[in-house]
Parts: C-alpha cells; structure tokens; sequence
C-alpha cells in the first residue's frame, strides 16, 4: 500500500509537469509569433526565397502567423482543419505563385503530403522528436525538388528552447550513431545544414 501511494503519488507529479512544460511551449510560441513574422515577411520582400513552409506545434501560433502574413496568402494545416480543405490549401501552395506561405502542425502537416513547391523550411516550434522534425522537413524533399532543401530552427533566448534544443540535438546524436556515412548520405542527400536562429523579445 506505501509504494502504491507513492506511485500515484510520483504519477500524478509527472503529470502535473507535462501540463507545466506544455503550457511553457505554447507562451514560449506565442512569444515568438511578431519576430518570425517581422522575419518572414522581410526575407520575402527581399526575395530570400520564393516561398517558404513554416512548421509549429500550437494552433494560437499558427494562426498568429497567419494572421500576420495575409499579405503573401498563407495556407494552413493542423489538427482542425477540414479534410476537404486539407488537400485544397496543400495545392493551392503547390500551384498558385501568389500563395508565398505554408503554415502546418508537425504532425497533422509532417508526413504524406509534397511541399516541394518550397525548398525553406522554418520551424518556429519544433517536435521533442528529432525524427517527427525531419520528417516534417522532408515535406519539401520529395520528387520535384529541384533544389537543396535549408531548414532553420527559431529558438527564443533563455527559454525552454533551449533545453528542447539540447535534448533534441543529443537524441540526434545517439541516433545517427546507428547509420554509416553511405546510409545518412542515401537518406537526406540534400538537405542542407540545420541552422538554430535565436531571437529575443
């Protein structure tokens, strides 16, 4: 019966931490909003790049940067969005040159669809998963890419991006343990170097 309480006790704390650190990374996210928008929308006005996919994990992020960037008629893509209109904002990304901006959740948005239309990704939040983060990159890394992919990783100062980024990179680390040189050459041929980006506000 005592280790039983302190079991639930022990559970109940673990949860209790995971809503804290979850609800850190959404005010952290949000927090960082204005600056990537200020970012995007002078890169595209000094054509950077022609387009550009923008990956995050909370809605009021995702929608914070659309909002902010109606001039280049951003799409959007995450766990609300309607499956008839999942496919209708993937196109009109691909295929019409006014929509600059593709807006999308990881998950919802990191596997089974093409972005090739965009060869920049950004990731204002990025997944405690390295793998989940890669995949959501390799959207743009598909057949049809004609050039090589660069990935940037937007990081507040100071901030709990930081100790994401630290787990992230050391779980990255572990795992390309396991391939060979020919194998990580097969598996991300293009892709450029990640570049971690820190903003303060």
């Amino acid at each position: 019966l005592f280790r039983s309480h302190h079991i639930t006790d022990a559970v109940n704390l673990l949860s209790s931490l995971a809503n804290s650190v979850s609800t850190l990374r959404r005010y952290t996210g949000i927090q960082k909003v204005q600056a990537v928008a200020d970012l995007v929308e002078k890169e595209l006005e000094n054509k950077a790049y022609e387009k550009v996919v923008i990956f995050a994990i909370h809605r009021d992020v995702i929608e914070g940067l659309r909002s902010r960037l109606t001039k280049w008629k951003p799409v959007t893509l995450y766990g609300g969005t309607p499956p008839e209109k999942r496919q209708m904002n993937i196109d009109k990304f691909q295929k019409n040159p006014k929509c600059r901006i593709f807006i999308g959740n990881i998950q919802a948005a990191g596997t089974g669809i093409t972005l090739t239309a965009a060869h920049h990704v950004i990731f204002i939040e990025q997944d405690w998963v390295p793998g989940n983060n890669a995949q959501a990159a390799m959207r743009c890394h598909r057949i049809g890419q004609k050039f090589p992919v660069s990935v940037r990783f937007i990081g507040l100062a100071n901030s709990i991006d930081e100790a994401i980024t630290y787990a992230v990179k050391r779980k990255t680390k572990e795992l390309t343990k396991l391939f060979d040189e020919e194998v990580k050459k097969e598996l991300l041929p293009n892709l450029q170097p990640v570049v971690h980006t820190e903003i303060t506000t």
